[in-house]
């Protein structure tokens, strides 16, 4: 190496070590400054407390004055000195070198621009090389002093000093402090209190929705009197609990920051975290009950529990929140809900026990953090439930009627009748009766229509009610089991006779009661006549007398239909029965409007004048008079009709005994009969000549008994025979029955034979009399009434003559009271031939106690001597007796006619479907007539007839001259006997007020079936007079002939809905009939009527066979239903109990408050 190369490497080591020096004196510099400008920022904040935004301001001012200063006093020597960047040159290098040795002064600096000339040569060169080596000793980098740079250290000393001023003097820690403060410029910090606050809570973590306690004291000199806390910028003041300050924080939802604050002191800044716990948002329970339920899905929100019926499908719908797992936790079973979207839980099950169960929620934070019960109380299906009234009518024999409620949960499917034989009870039989589908019912049963049964047996039958439980099946509920035994025909004919007798015993008596009634009426009547003012007493007898035979009027009702219905029982197409029927539904009408003439009078007794009453009155007595005259009639009639009944009752018991002897005494020598078979026979025969004895009596107490051809010895001899057998077979020993029993059991048997036979005449020829008889005893009364009536007149002729009039009044009125003992006879006759002959009624009762009437008013007048108003009475009395003269005229007519012709039985079976649709038509056109009379204004004369001829009595009236007696035919259209018109000066009959609704002239009085113009269209039979009631009868009574016939007819069609379409009509008559009796001929019952004609030309074309079925002879076991009769039975037409069924129909109720009401009814049931 060159002497140059060292003096450049000598020159490189000053370098280096220059730089070195500064980098030392840098660091130095860089230690000394930089800690006084932090601790004068420190400083700063120590004292002042500033705030972030200063602090901030702080803290990049530290940052900038220290890189400053590092980069000036470090990095740019640190640079220099890895020669980063070019520093000192050589040249500036050797200056400083020179200066600081001064013996080199300049040498090396020219060194170095010689070695820099380009123009090198040796003489350069060496002289370069001299040089070198004369500046070769020199160290240059001792050019370098370090000391000057350890100078600075003493800066540092200022740092150190303020540090130990404050280690020593101040606290340190907190002057520190500030240097965190202004790092964390972005925190709140606040001066140090005189306090600290110290939080007493372990951990500041909860579940979301958990409440939380924060408890927080302070330690310190002093000791603050409230501490508040700080959240989410509100400032809420910490209860203090003996020092210890409490704050609850109430289901926190998130994480939150918190601090305390005390006197103008805050505390640091704690962060509370809130666990996400699974939470369920929403709850719905889907409840699909079983489809024979009929109720509705129901949904229900918010509840977990509920009561549901058996078989209910659950379905669950849980809204969640944070949730990842939901479980539903029975009994004995444990399932997941499945998820079927974001926090959606779902889970169906079918429930049929009562159960209590949970459901849980987990997330990954909690397991099983919501553990929520609940419970299903299932309602079961229970047993149907079945209630069952029996009702049997004493009247109604072979029948029993029910009445039944039928209830269930949700449903009755059916309901059956289980019957059986007594004596073979596994043998059951069973009929359905309804199909309800309803959880509530009612039905009606009529035993034992629909079953199959035999007569002469016991039977006993239950109801079954069926529910319709599709979860279990079926359940079934029976009633309490009923019994009857169904009677044969002779049994059901001898329990129908004596409802008869009781009812005819019962009859009796309402005749005695109302002939005392009519007695106290007659007294009352005549007692107020003689008053000119009604005393308080008399009134409470009128009222007390008004009730009395209210009551009477009520009874009378009563047992005339309970005698009708006997009688239709009866089934006999006889003249007597069907007359009696038709006399018994006219005693109910008179009945009906005698009641309501009563009430009438009851509402008016106290307002009307005493005129007036006394006419009311004495109507009220004659109507009584005529009906107890009816009745007394009617009563003999019909024991007579009972009389004849039990005879040939008993002719059938002794046909039957005779037949059973005959089988006894034919049987073959080796089958002995035993004695009990004898003895049984004798049993039945004694009881049989028992009832013989009993029916001989009730003959007797007819007023002309009946010849019933048997004597008590008859009996008697039979009975000893009888008795012979059973002894002589009692004594044959051998075991051979002997030809001698045989032959005297064939004679007891023809002898009984005999017997029946001599009962079967008298009962086939006492229903009837001799006509010829009759016609005679007949015609003499009506010879007796002729003469009775012309005396009449000519009573009336004399009482014309006034002068004769009033000189011979006492003469007259012995004369006139020798008529009525007269007529007495002539009624007395013709009283007794009513009782043969029936076709005297109640018209000619009627008329019979006008007569009367009208004889003791004019007796009473011609006392006072009043001898216009007995001429006008006696006018009365002469028309009454040509109306009687007129009625029994033609009777008698048809008594001679009927001789003519003989007895015949009529055409009635032959009676054909175009008959019955031509009588209707005629009944519908009669009716339409009737109709007019509503706008008439008088009443057209005429009598009725046999062929519709005007009567020819209609002039007397209006000339004043008695008229003659007119004919009439049967179906004339003027019904009265004559005009009762005015007045006149010079007349001897025909005068007086008429009395019809047709407000004119004639009283429109008939007895015939034509009834007069001047009928009555209205809404009702009261107040109607008595041609028009009759009017109403006569189509009622057609109306039920035409019904009868289609019966007939019904029961020989073969095509099912013929005869649907016939039973349709039947109940159509039977409701217009209903409507007659109830309106009159009003428009709706022609309506009806139009109908039924209607309805019968739709049936013309209906195929009939005529004679299949012979005419029944009674309607014992015949009336044989196909189908169960299920509709409600008249016994039950009062019964209003039925359970109260209106109100346990199926309300839309939840299922708790129908369990309620279900209580509610079995507590009160």
């Amino acid at each position: 190496m060159t002497a140059l190369d060292q003096i450049k490497n000598n020159l490189r080591a000053f370098v280096k070590s220059y730089y070195t020096a500064q980098l030392l004196r840098g660091f130095i510099l860089f230690l000394a400054l930089g800690s006084l400008f932090l601790f004068l920022v420190l400083g700063f904040e120590y004292f002042l407390w500033l705030g972030s935004k200063v602090r901030l301001g702080f803290l990049i001012s530290i940052l900038l004055v220290e890189f400053y200063l590092l980069y000036r006093f470090i990095i740019v020597p640190l640079i220099y000195l890895f020669q980063l960047k070019n520093g000192l040159t050589d040249k500036q290098a050797a200056n400083s070198i020179g200066k600081h040795f001064p013996e080199i002064d300049d040498r090396l600096s020219n060194l170095l621009d010689l070695e820099a000339n380009d123009e090198q040569s040796e003489l350069l060169v060496a002289s370069i090389h001299q040089r070198a080596e004369e500046l070769k000793p020199f160290n240059f980098s001792k050019a370098i002093d370090f000391s000057k740079s350890f100078s600075y250290a003493k800066w540092i000393a200022i740092p150190l000093f303020i540090f130990s001023v404050i280690y020593f003097f101040g606290d340190i820690r907190s002057f520190f402090q500030s240097y965190q403060r202004v790092i964390n410029y972005d925190l709140a910090y606040a001066k140090p209190a005189p306090f600290n606050f110290v939080l007493l809570n372990d951990d500041l973590l909860a579940l979301q929705n958990e409440s939380t306690l924060i408890s927080v004291e302070t330690i310190g000199d002093l000791q603050p009197e409230a501490i508040a806390i700080n959240l989410a910028g509100e400032e809420y003041l910490m209860k203090n609990n003996n020092g210890v300050f409490q704050y609850e924080i109430k289901s926190p939802k998130e994480s939150f920051t918190f601090y305390f604050s005390a006197n103008g002191f805050t505390s640091n800044s704690y962060n509370f975290e809130v666990i996400k716990t699974p939470t369920i948002l929403d709850f719905i329970l889907e409840l699909s009950y079983p489809k024979y339920t009929h109720k509705k899905k129901e949904t229900l929100s918010g509840v977990g529990s509920a009561t549901v019926l058996e078989g209910t499908k659950v379905s669950w719908k849980v809204a969640t929140a944070d949730t990842d797992c939901l479980l539903f936790k029975g009994a004995d079973t444990i399932q997941y809900f499945m998820s079927s979207a974001a926090g959606m839980f779902s889970l169906s099950k079918a429930v049929y026990n009562s159960l209590k169960y949970s459901i849980s929620t987990s997330n990954k934070n909690v397991s099983d953090f919501e553990n929520l019960e609940y419970s299903f109380e299932v309602i079961k299906d229970e047993f149907p439930k079945i209630t069952v009234i029996e009702r049997k009518d004493s009247l109604v024999h072979n029948k029993a009627y029910y009445s039944g409620n039928l209830s269930d949960d949700y449903g009755v499917s059916s309901l059956k009748l289980y019957y059986y034989n007594i004596l073979s009870p596994d043998s059951i039989m069973s009929l359905e009766l309804l199909k309800p589908n309803s959880p509530v019912s009612s039905f009606y049963y009529t035993f034992p229509s629909g079953v199959n049964i035999v007569s002469d047996n016991s039977y006993a039958y239950y109801f079954q009610v069926s529910d319709n439980d599709q979860v279990n099946g079926s359940k079934h509920s029976k009633s309490q089991t009923f019994t009857a035994t169904i009677l044969g025909d002779n049994q059901l004919k001898n329990k129908e006779l004596e409802s008869q007798q009781t009812i005819i015993s019962s009859l009796d008596k309402t005749v005695e009661k109302l002939k005392n009634q009519t007695k106290a009426m007659e007294e009352l009547s005549g007692s107020q006549k003689e008053k000119s003012i009604l005393s308080f007493n008399d009134k409470s007898k009128l009222n007390s007398l008004l009730q009395k035979q209210e009551l009477q009027e009520n009874q009378m009702q009563k047992f005339s239909k309970q005698l009708k219905d006997n009688l239709n029982k009866a089934n006999r197409d006889d003249g007597l029965n069907k007359l009696l029927q038709e006399r018994l539904e006219r005693q109910e009408l008179q009945a009906k409007k005698n009641k309501e003439l009563i009430e009438s009078l009851k509402k008016v007794a106290d307002k009307i004048n005493k005129e007036d009453l006394s006419k009311r009155l004495d109507d009220l007595a004659k109507n009584q008079k005529s009906g107890q005259r009816n009745l007394e009639q009617l009563l003999e009639l019909t024991k007579r009709y009972y009389v004849t009944e039990a005879a040939s009752q008993l002719s059938k018991d002794f046909n039957e005994l005779s037949r059973k002897e005959m089988a006894l005494a034919k049987s073959k020598l080796n089958d002995i009969p035993s004695k009990a078979d004898q003895e049984k026979i004798n049993e039945l025969f004694r009881s049989a000549s028992n009832k013989l004895e009993e029916l001989k009596k009730d003959n007797n107490n007819l007023k002309k008994p009946i010849s019933l051809g048997i004597e008590k010895s008859d009996t008697d001899s039979l009975n000893k025979d009888l008795n012979k057998i059973s002894e002589q077979l009692d004594k044959e020993a051998n075991g051979q029955k002997s030809s001698s029993s045989s032959a005297k059991q064939k004679s007891a048997a023809e002898k009984i034979k005999e017997l029946s036979e001599a009962l079967s005449e008298s009962s086939s020829t006492s229903g009837g009399s001799n006509v010829t008889e009759d016609a005679e005893v007949l015609r003499q009364i009506l010879d007796n009434l002729i003469i009775f009536t012309f005396k009449q007149e000519a009573m009336i002729d004399d009482l014309s003559d006034k002068e004769n009039a009033f000189a011979n009044t006492s003469k007259v009125i012995l004369k006139q009271q020798e008529l009525k003992t007269l007529f007495a006879h002539v009624d007395d006759s013709l009283f007794a031939l009513s009782l043969r002959v029936p076709e005297i009624s109640e018209t000619i009762n009627r008329e019979v106690t006008e007569l009367y009437y009208n004889l003791d008013n004019v007796v009473e007048n011609l006392s006072e001597s009043r001898i216009y108003q007995s001429v006008s009475y006696q006018k009365y009395v002469l028309n009454s007796g040509n109306i009687l003269s007129d009625l029994l005229a033609n009777i008698l007519d048809n008594m001679q006619e009927s001789m003519k012709s003989g007895k015949g039985e009529g055409s009635g079976e032959d009676f054909q479907l175009p008959d019955i649709i031509k009588g209707q038509s005629d009944l519908n056109k009669k009716m339409g007539q009737a109709g007019q009379g509503k706008d008439s204004t008088k009443g057209e004369s005429g009598s009725s007839g046999k062929n519709g001829q005007e009567g020819q009595q209609g002039s007397q009236g209006k000339n004043g001259t008695s008229g003659k007696q007119g004919k009439g035919g049967k179906d004339g259209e003027s019904g009265s006997s004559g005009s009762n018109g005015k007045e006149s000066n010079g007349g001897t009959s025909g005068s007086g007020e008429g009395d019809s609704n047709g407000d004119g002239e004639g009283n429109g009085q008939s007895y015939g079936k034509g009834n007069g113009k001047g009928g009555a269209m209205g809404n009702g039979n009261t107040g109607l007079s008595e041609d028009a009631l009759k009017e109403i009868y006569e189509i009622y009574k057609e109306q039920e002939l035409l019904k009868n016939k289609l019966e007939q007819q019904l029961s020989n069609m073969i095509n099912k809905e013929d005869r649907s379409l016939g039973q349709k009509l039947i109940r159509q008559m039977n409701d217009f009939q209903n409507s007659l009796l109830e309106n009159g001929v009003a428009r709706s019952t022609i309506d009806k009527a139009t109908i039924i004609q209607y309805e019968l030309i739709k049936l013309e074309g209906a195929a009939m066979k005529q004679g299949e079925k012979k005419e029944r002879e009674s309607n014992t076991n015949s009336n044989s239903f196909t189908n169960p009769v299920l509709t409600q039975p008249a016994i039950f037409d009062n019964y209003k109990n039925q359970n109260e069924i209106l109100n346990r129909q199926a309300l839309p109720l939840r299922q708790n408050y129908q369990n309620r009401i279900k209580e509610y009814f079995n507590t009160n049931d």
